[in-house]
């Protein structure tokens, strides 16, 4: 996880928080920017919307997640705006503080958690974001190409992404080897590399680009 308030040199925009230079020219212009000041190359991406995290989640059947009662409180805040924009009920898939502990999310939920920025800071938050990619991974491990297969052709259509319709099949069989794999996950800034700082009335976090 790149920290989206991270202070850097955006090629062609001058300094700035990292998540502009997403929003100034999209993926191409964020690879740049990640490659002009950290010297890591990213070649393909995926891009997706909270409705698609939604409905993905709900298609792997929902995730197994520890919460705690004051996640829990701010969860139900995020699922109060979903369930208005998506035109549901009030109150849908709203947990209680009685509910804090290993739980079951469904969609809706689970990307209610990974929204939470109010407990830890944006450390935590894509902390969070990490622990759910990493457990869909572990879903796919036990499912069948088959069943891979058709999540892609449902999915595919729908996010924005530089891949070829042959590099997700080429993927989709290097899936049947995921199980040889390890998982690491990293956040930049790393630790001891960074701090807060106001810039042009910004909080930013300022860091040492080359120790990262």
């Amino acid at each position: 996880s790149f920290l989206r308030d991270i202070y850097v040199d955006i090629p062609g925009h001058g300094g700035n928080r990292l998540n502009a230079a997403y929003v100034n020219g999209g993926p191409e212009l964020l690879f740049q920017t990640i490659s002009h000041n950290f010297g890591i190359e990213i070649e393909d991406y995926v891009t997706l919307n909270f409705w698609l995290v939604i409905d993905i989640i709900d298609d792997f059947g929902g995730l197994d997640i520890e919460i705690t009662a004051e996640e829990i409180e701010i969860m139900n805040n995020y699922m109060a705006e979903h369930n208005r924009i998506m035109n549901k009920s009030e109150g849908t898939d709203y947990l209680s503080a009685e509910d804090a502990g290993m739980r079951h999310l469904n969609g809706n939920q689970a990307l209610s958690y990974a929204r939470i920025r109010y407990i830890g800071t944006d450390f935590a938050r894509t902390e969070r974001q990490r622990q759910i990619i990493s457990i869909c991974i572990d879903k796919l491990k036990h499912m069948e190409v088959k069943e891979i297969n058709a999540l892609l052709e449902k999915y595919l259509p729908t996010v924005q992404t530089n891949l070829t319709e042959q590099d997700a099949m080429t993927l989709l069989f290097m899936s049947l080897g995921l199980n040889d794999y390890t998982k690491e996950s990293y956040v930049i800034p790393m630790e001891d590399t960074w701090g807060y700082s106001k810039i042009r009335g910004m909080s930013v976090i300022e860091v040492d680009c080359k120790k990262n």
